[in-house]
Formats: structure tokens, C-alpha cells, sequence
């Protein structure tokens, strides 16, 4: 995930790297300090913004404000997936 300085010149300010598949979502909290990402091998990543670290402790974000809510793995949509599920089925969600 490349992010970029938009209000300026639109210069890259870093790579998000991590995810074993290839990124199908992004949502950028509501104070812009965090990144979350799903991908196709159904891992959910956190990010500081604007260094692009992993942020390990995802339990700290559960009740983060988030500017979107598209990606279809994370606390507030866990309901909708049935037991056991694969990841598969539900390629979209706008809360």
C-alpha cells in the first residue's frame, strides 16, 4: 500500500508492506493516524500513518472512529459471516 502526501505535492511518503495477499480494502481513521487493510488471504492489518509500521494491538483500535468502513473483516461486521466460514461470499461491506 504506497500512501502519498496529496495536500502538497503528492510525493510518496510510504509503503505499507505485510500482507501475504493482495489488498481488497483500505479505511483511514477518522484522525487519519491509522490505515486498516483486508486482502485476499483474509488477514485484517492495522497501520500508523504516516510510517507505514504494523500496529500490532488491534484491540486498542476496536473503538476507533473510522472515516470508511469498507473492509469486510473487522469488529463491527463479524456477525455477518457465518461459522466456519472460509472468507469467502461477501466481497463488500458499507457500514
Amino acid at each position: 500500500i504506497d500512501l502519498y502526501d496529496c495536500a502538497y505535492d503528492f510525493k510518496r511518503v510510504g509503503v505499507c508492506t505485510g500482507h501475504s495477499g493482495a489488498v481488497l480494502h483500505i479505511d483511514f481513521s477518522a484522525d487519519g493516524r491509522f490505515l486498516r487493510s483486508t486482502c485476499t488471504a483474509c488477514e485484517l492489518l492495522y497501520w500508523e500513518v504516516p510510517l507505514c509500521k504494523q500496529f500490532g494491538r488491534a484491540s486498542q483500535l476496536r473503538d476507533m472512529q473510522w472515516a470508511t468502513n469498507t473492509v469486510v473483516f473487522e469488529w463491527g461486521v463479524h456477525g455477518v459471516w457465518p461459522p466456519y466460514s472460509n472468507g469467502g461470499g461477501i466481497n463488500a461491506i458499507n457500514v
